[in-house]
């Protein structure tokens, strides 16, 4: 149970990350171009 409950807030983790970086990164790309 505590082991699913960690991957589960690993992958939430993870995902969040992603979201922020994308969010950085398209305005750049779209100044950029």
């Amino acid at each position: 149970m505590q082991a699913l409950v960690s991957r589960k807030k690993i992958v939430f983790t993870r995902r969040y990350v992603f979201n922020t970086i994308i969010a950085l990164i398209r305005p750049l790309q779209s100044i950029n171009e």
